[in-house]
């Protein structure tokens, strides 16, 4: 008989070879050598279980040795602040981590917001080059407005086919947002900045050196649908930085950039093409964009929480060697086709359902349509009676770019207003505290889980405007007067100008119905 004793794996064919006698099997059984030869059918069996149960102990006392150093890392981990073990989340169940990965509390140097990252001096370096981007893509978008009578001339076409050279690009600033959004999500907004923009210098080579009406118009587009990333991303990489009670002068900055730019680039514009060839715009343009190129490329690092957690989680995976780590933002693979359709469906949710982001949407594009169409509106007005010439009527611009810088100046007082309200509510700061001073920043708080789509769906609506306005804005001058268009246009502002009153007074009962609006951290905001 064989004893009751445990057997190492390579002893356990002799201890049953020894405790088992010599048998001669029959034909047609074959002879089976182990050890001492073992020819009988039981004792096969018997040395196979204690082959398994030798090794499942093996196993046990192996996993023993490795669940206590996983518990001594994670004890270590968490006393850091690394890492808690949360096995309720259910925002785990898509992925097979069992540690979650998260800040370092409040001075993790990978997290954006904490000092340890950044300098104050440094995140407004980042802001500025941000915002000078958006800058000169909307820059882009204006100076080809006072080439077009040296277009038209030398490419023999009509003043409607070379408006659009307009109307086509500020399409792509709309359309753009609804691809170039989801794809920050997947592989963080500096990829995205990279990318795009370079390729936003690249298509305005063709706009430089192009020989016909058809070339101009498909550059142009091109441009402007790579070129529209700072019109959405670019606002994520600020709410990144900044805590929501800083965020208001950054915002301020960067909202003033989509709207300076058309204001000021006829001004520089006009004078370029009064004395040099209409083709030295877009050289300039090529120059200052490749300028920005490498200042994003040296000094904007990826702020994108969700992508530098995932980062974090592989650092942390690697130096443990245990795959159990995982941000809660990990799951499994999502190709781009889906993202991109998953998420180009939510700034239209947004319009359609959220009365509040429809009316400020179509308020701020309401203004950016009669800017541009003050594009072709300034000419006839300034050319036809004061007999301006190219670059005095780009001059006329800087009334609406010193308006601006005025309403930018008054950040200070709306801070102080914002604070004070914040205060009488017990210090918990709303989004409609931001009205009606800045819009933008009132969509990104009011929408913090969908900021990105709330800024395309503002960016496409405010592209369907200014691409359509200056369409019909010559006619419109023609036909009704300077007189009574202009005063169509004022009637139509002024029109607008209750909503952001409404929505201050009445947004929190109608945020409370919502299914968009979100809280940040406490789950549907206003509960």
């Amino acid at each position: 008989q064989l004893t009751e004793s445990y057997v190492t794996p390579g002893q356990e064919l002799t201890a049953v070879a020894e405790a088992r006698p010599q048998t001669t099997l029959a034909a047609p059984y074959p002879q089976f050598d182990a050890g001492d030869r073992l020819t009988n059918t039981s004792g096969l069996l018997e040395m196979i279980i204690i082959k398994l149960s030798s090794e499942t102990i093996l196993f046990t006392q192996r996993t023993s040795r490795q669940f206590r150093a996983v518990i001594n890392v994670l004890q270590a981990k968490a006393l850091q602040g690394t890492v808690y073990h949360d096995p309720d989340s259910t925002q785990m169940n898509s992925y097979e981590g069992r540690y979650v990965v998260q800040w370092d509390g409040d001075n993790d140097p990978m997290d954006p917001h904490s000092k340890s990252w950044a300098s104050h001096w440094r995140k407004w370096t980042i802001v500025i080059i941000v915002a000078s981007s958006a800058f000169c893509v909307t820059c882009a978008s204006a100076i080809y407005t006072v080439a077009t009578e040296q277009i038209q001339r030398e490419f023999r076409c009509s003043q409607e086919l070379v408006t659009l050279g307009l109307t086509v690009f500020v399409i792509g600033l709309g359309c753009g947002p609804m691809l170039l959004s989801p794809l920050s999500e997947l592989y963080g907004r500096r990829h995205v900045y990279l990318v795009s923009y370079a390729l936003f210098t690249i298509w305005l080579i063709p706009c430089a050196l192009a020989r016909n009406i058809e070339t101009m118009l498909v550059s142009r587009f091109l441009s402007g649908l790579t070129g529209s990333a700072f019109l959405s991303v670019a606002g994520g990489t600020i709410a990144d930085m900044f805590n929501k009670e800083e965020l208001g002068a950054p915002m301020m900055l960067f909202t003033l950039a989509p709207f300076s730019g058309p204001a000021t680039g006829p001004v520089w514009g006009g004078v370029v093409v009064s004395f040099v060839n209409w083709r030295w715009i877009f050289y300039v343009m090529i120059i200052w964009s490749a300028i920005q190129w490498c200042a994003l490329y040296f000094l904007v690092p990826e702020t994108y929480t969700p992508v530098l957690l995932r980062r974090k989680a592989i650092e942390v995976r690697q130096a443990t060697g245990d795959v159990g780590y995982s941000s809660i933002y990990d799951g499994p693979p999502v190709s781009v086709a889906k993202a991109i359709l998953r998420n180009c469906s939510r700034p239209f949710n947004l319009l359609y359902h959220e009365m509040i982001c429809l009316s400020l949407c179509i308020l701020s594009a309401l203004l950016l349509g009669v800017l541009y169409l003050f594009f072709g509106a300034f000419p006839i007005i300034f050319g036809t009676n004061y007999r301006f010439n190219t670059w005095n009527s780009g001059l006329a611009f800087l009334g609406i770019f010193i308006g601006m810088c005025i309403g930018a100046s008054c950040d200070g007082l709306w801070k102080r207003l914002y604070m004070r309200l914040s205060n009488s509510h017990s210090g918990r700061g709303e989004p409609e505290f931001r009205l009606p001073s800045t819009m933008i920043t009132f969509l990104v708080e009011c929408y913090p889980t969908y900021a990105a789509s709330a800024m395309a769906a503002n960016a496409f609506t405010r592209a369907i405007f200014a691409a359509t306005f200056p369409l019909f804005g010559t006619q419109m001058y023609h036909g009704l007067g300077l007189q009574w268009a202009s005063s169509l246009l004022a009637f139509l502002v002024l029109a607008m100008c209750p909503f952001p009153w409404l929505i201050f007074y009445c947004g929190k009962r109608i945020r409370l119905r919502s299914k968009l609006s979100l809280d940040g951290q406490s789950g549907p905001c206003l509960r």
